[in-house]
């Protein structure tokens, strides 16, 4: 019995410390199954807040609207939403916004989270382009993308350009014509449409109508054969921009350009002249101003023309004019005398007086904002050598009246325009004579007659001209 009992204690012992054991293990199973229920919660509890509060899989960030207009106040409202792996919002949560490009405006670029998990902000650009849009909070990072458009096309910022400024009008040297379309911002406008005109005539543009490309430009070009100053226009929509070129007159043509004279018959005497008149024209009939014409001739001729051909391409041949005699009996001429003052074979140029305008005015002289230089006879001086002509407006040489050479005055473009004073003795009647010796004059008043001239000179045997000592004195003996 004591066995049995011993054995039946013990194993009920046993049995129960083994239970015991066994319900220790099962406080240890349920130890383990807490711990387990303890991890797992940890552990989703982890995950929910293990990127930093917030899940990538499960955050989002939204633009709306996705495209705005580049004008710096229209605005597209950006929202980040934080959430974690069950989508539980994160609250609390730092938040920093970027964004890509330029000339960017955002309505805050960092904060945190509200109760829902969301930081919102808004962005506005003036730089019309695609833009990428950044939330990053801790190790989570979202983006979308936002379009800025270009807004309405501007007068004041749109350009129209045509290179060169200046080319021949032969109907094949091109003009670049470029039209570039921005709106206020300088962003371009693209695919809008655009026209081209201009003044003038017998133009020929690459293309007079197009769309704009993605840069806002429309590209052409502008040829004519009529020489003249043209405006380029260009339009689209409201704007309108213009631009000047001007075509020039090509070379001379033998083919287009005239000449003629009038009359065609004249004595042959030195001193009876026909005007010959040259008009000069490039391939396509356009005049050329400004050209000196070097004429010629079978058998001997003396040419006289102005320095150039003149806006309508033409100048005329002509001669020292007479025009008329001063008190001191010496003649006076139109503009036009020999380049060599002794030889009547010389060209004919234009006469240029020797006065300039003075570098300051005179002290007492009125203002020159009310009077401008040159406005008064004191403002000029004269300067030796720096024309044609002496003080006087003159010279001694030959002239077709007075082969053998005198002093005479000139009318001149330029001031003085006519003699403000006498190189010979003034008389009443014009009878004059004796201009000073050794005064750049030949000592002598009109000149005794030379070989073939038969008036209007002492000698001629009669009294028909300035050619008097008081009146003629019998031919000017």
């Amino acid at each position: 019995m004591d066995l049995e009992g011993a054995t039946g204690g013990g194993s009920a012992g046993g049995s129960a410390e083994t239970g015991g054991g066994s319900a220790a293990g099962g406080g240890g199973s349920a130890q383990t199954d807490g711990g387990s229920a303890g991890g797992s919660a940890g552990g989703s509890a982890g995950g929910s807040a293990g990127i930093d509060g917030g899940s990538a899989a499960t955050s989002v960030l939204v633009a709306i609207p996705s495209t705005v207009t580049a004008d710096g106040a229209a605005t597209t409202t950006i929202t980040f939403t934080l959430l974690d792996g069950n989508n539980t919002p994160s609250s609390g949560e730092s938040v920093s916004i970027s964004v890509t490009g330029t000339g960017n405006t955002l309505g805050r670029a960092t904060g945190t989270t509200d109760a829902s998990g969301a930081f919102s902000t808004t962005l506005a650009s003036t730089v019309a382009e695609s833009k990428t849009v950044t939330a990053a909070s801790g190790t989570v990072s979202k983006s979308a993308i936002v379009i800025f458009t270009s807004g309405p096309a501007s007068e004041k910022t749109s350009t129209l350009v045509v290179t060169p400024s200046s080319l021949t009008a032969d109907g094949s040297s091109q003009a670049a014509v470029v039209f570039t379309l921005l709106d206020a911002n300088n962003n371009p406008v693209a695919g809008a449409s655009v026209s081209l005109s201009s003044t003038g005539t017998a133009n020929t543009f690459g293309a007079s109508t197009g769309t704009t490309n993605a840069s806002g430009v429309f590209a052409t070009t502008l040829a004519s054969t009529v020489a003249e100053s043209k405006a380029v226009t260009a339009t689209s929509g409201a704007v309108s921009k213009t631009a000047t070129v001007t075509f020039v007159p090509g070379a001379a043509s033998a083919a287009t350009s005239t000449v003629s004279a009038s009359p065609s018959t004249v004595p042959a005497n030195g001193t009876s002249t026909s005007t010959v008149a040259i008009t000069l024209r490039d391939a396509s009939s356009n005049v050329i101003a400004g050209v000196t014409p070097v004429l010629s001739s079978t058998g001997t001729a003396t040419f006289v023309y102005p320095a150039a051909t003149n806006a309508s391409g033409q100048t005329l041949g002509t001669t020292m004019t007479l025009v008329g005699f001063a008190l001191d009996g010496f003649p006076v001429y139109a503009r036009y005398g020999y380049t060599t003052p002794t030889d009547a074979t010389s060209a004919v140029k234009v006469m240029r007086g020797s006065y300039q305008l003075k570098a300051s005015p005179d002290t007492g002289r009125p203002s020159t904002t009310t009077y401008p230089l040159g406005a008064f006879t004191q403002d000029y001086e004269y300067v030796a050598g720096s024309g044609d002509l002496d003080e006087c407006n003159g010279r001694t040489g030959v002239t077709p009246e007075f082969p053998g050479g005198t002093y005479h005055y000139f009318i001149t473009d330029t001031y003085p325009f006519i003699q403000r004073c006498v190189k010979g003795t003034a008389s009443a009647t014009g009878a004059g004579g004796m201009m000073p010796a050794g005064d750049g004059g030949m000592g002598m008043g009109p000149p005794m007659c030379a070989a073939g001239q038969t008036s209007m000179c002492c000698g001629d045997g009669r009294c028909d001209g300035p050619e008097t000592r008081a009146t003629c004195a019998a031919d000017c003996p």
